[in-house]
């Protein structure tokens, strides 16, 4: 395992990193889509995938609506590089729309949500998943989740914020440890039976400085524990 120097984390919004094979650390949540494509570019033909995405937010904006030149050109991508290029500029992909190009590209045709955000309608819009033949499922606890019984590969993409019940930028109000853990244990068969995993610290999301990096080694200490 590629242990990160932790505590010199800060907020980078070009940040992220195999910190052990299939699982990947970022900042920005954007970068997910990017490894989403990079890490299943060569079996691509094994999926649609099924995303897990367990975050405070939804992320279901999509900011390719109303653009078809632009979907045009996202379908048509045939170049890693390319993809890095549009999720680097943040073009059509950001922190909260990195979940929609992956399903206009017919990566994922279903996912699963587990969020806390409660000021806008949950999940992505039902005519954008009926246009791209997808589906979406919203799920109020964990063991629903859990026992949903899911029949393609996975992709487990998780955002820290999910453990910061606080409302305010940069403020924590953090899960105690102990809950972090039970949730991550969990998720533990999930995750271990993913394609790939996602995880995004989510600065200033995630409380503050010091609780993201806090929540960075009890995410990447678990993973390492279960990779034993």
């Amino acid at each position: 395992m590629k242990f990160p120097d932790i505590d010199r984390f800060k907020m980078n919004d070009q940040y992220f990193e195999e910190i052990i094979s299939g699982i990947w650390l970022m900042d920005d949540h954007r970068w997910a889509y990017y490894i989403w494509e990079k890490v299943l570019w060569d079996i691509r033909n094994t999926g649609p995938f099924a995303l897990i995405h367990l975050d405070c937010h939804w992320d279901g904006v999509n900011d390719f609506h109303g653009d078809p030149l632009a979907v045009k050109k996202l379908l048509e991508t045939q170049d890693i590089d390319d993809i890095y290029s549009l999720v680097e500029k943040k073009m059509g992909v950001q922190k909260d729309s990195f979940i929609a190009p992956a399903i206009i590209r017919g990566l994922v045709d279903e996912v699963h949500f587990y969020c806390k955000q409660t000021c806008i309608g949950p999940g992505l819009y039902p005519p954008f998943l009926k246009e791209h033949n997808a589906r979406q499922f919203i799920h109020d606890n964990m063991k629903s989740l859990i026992s949903f019984q899911i029949s393609k590969p996975i992709i487990f993409d998780i955002g820290f914020g999910l453990f910061n019940k606080a409302d305010m930028w940069d403020e924590g109000d953090l899960w105690s440890d102990h809950e972090i853990v039970e949730f991550l244990r969990m998720c533990s068969d999930i995750i271990q039976s993913s394609s790939v995993v996602t995880a995004a610290m989510s600065f200033g999301y995630s409380g503050t400085a010091d609780d993201t990096r806090h929540l960075t080694k009890l995410f990447t200490s678990y993973i390492k524990d279960l990779q034993v």
